[in-house]
Order: structure tokens, then sequence, then C-alpha cells
């Protein structure tokens, strides 16, 4: 026969585990246990058959923990055996993405500096083809414009004065007053 010793707190447990009558005590018994200085302990003995069962699960239970826990190693063994195989394939497949990427990352800087090259001299150009034009500008305006002004004015005064002439040549030529001063007639310019 089992003895265990069980700390108890008041409750009816005795009775459940066949404890016997001089050992059961409820709460009352408990409180005069405790003034007593012996609160919560107890012995109980169980039968052979309660001994039986309880050693019985006891041992059923640590096996089948026994049994969990070396599966668990042998799964974590042979996870490890994959993983060390995955790890052997993909080496040359991560050196070769490494090279890759090395190489489109040089690619990649030296296209951005051509680009730069080339958005620099873009610049460039158009400043200068910019400073050109107003050049360009500048000169029509003062080579070509400004005589046209100054030559369209000169058309424009001798063409009048011809006209002028022409008119006073004409007072002379009907014998009305000939060499006389006459005011010309202005033809109509829209000015």
């Amino acid at each position: 026969m089992l003895v265990w010793k069980i700390n108890f707190r008041g409750y009816r447990m005795a009775t459940l585990l066949r404890v016997p009558r001089k050992q059961r005590f409820g709460a009352r018994e408990f409180h005069k246990e405790q003034k007593r200085g012996r609160a919560g302990t107890m012995h109980i003995q169980f039968g052979p058959v309660a001994s039986f069962a309880l050693v019985f699960f006891v041992v059923l239970f640590a096996l089948i923990t026994v049994g969990l826990f070396a599966a668990l190693a042998l799964a974590l063994t042979k996870m490890q055996q994959q993983l060390a195989k995955l790890t052997d394939k993909l080496e040359p497949v991560i050196v070769k993405a490494s090279v890759t990427l090395d190489t489109v990352q040089r690619i990649t800087t030296n296209v951005g500096e051509k680009a730069d090259v080339i958005l620099t001299r873009g610049e460039v150009l158009t400043e200068s083809l910019s400073h050109k034009v107003e050049n360009t500008a500048d000169v029509v305006q003062e080579t070509v414009t400004t005589p046209l002004i100054n030559l369209s004015s000169l058309i424009a005064g001798v063409s009048r004065g011809f006209s002028v002439w022409g008119a006073m040549q004409g007072i002379g030529k009907n014998g009305s007053g000939a060499g006389k001063t006459a005011k010309p007639e202005t033809p109509n310019v829209k000015q």
C-alpha cells in the first residue's frame, strides 16, 4: 500500500480517496487542526487497486512523454539534414545572384553617369542656342530692321517730294499761272 502525504485545504477530498473514517475531516476539523499547528497535512493510504492504477497511469504517461521527446528529437534531426541539403543546393544560386546583382549595379551606375553627361551637354547646348538666338535677334534688329525703317522713311519722303514736284509741274503746264507757286494738292495717303 502507498502512503501519500497531501496538503489539504478543507475540501472533502478524503471521501473520494477512500480515506478511513478516522482520518476524514471537514472544514471544522480543519480549523481545529489549524489552531493546533497541523493544518493542511494528512496521510492517505490507497488500496491495492488504486495504487496499481495510479502507478500504471504514471508509468504510462512517463512512457508517452519519453516517446514524444524521442519523436521530436528524430524529427529535428531529419529537419536539420534537409536544411543542410537545401543550403548546399542554394549556395551556388546565391553566389550567381550576388554576381548578377553586382553586374546590374555597375551597369546602372554607368547608365546614370552617362545620363548625367547627356543631360549636362543638353543643358549647355540649350543655353548656347538660347544666347545665339538672342544675339541673332539683336543683330537682325540693328542691321536689318533699323535700315529698313530708315529706307522706308526715305522712300516715303522721296515719293512725297515727287508728288509735290509733280503737282507743281502740273500747274505750269496748264497755263494758268506758270511760274506761280501754288499750294500742292495732297494725295490720299493714310497715316
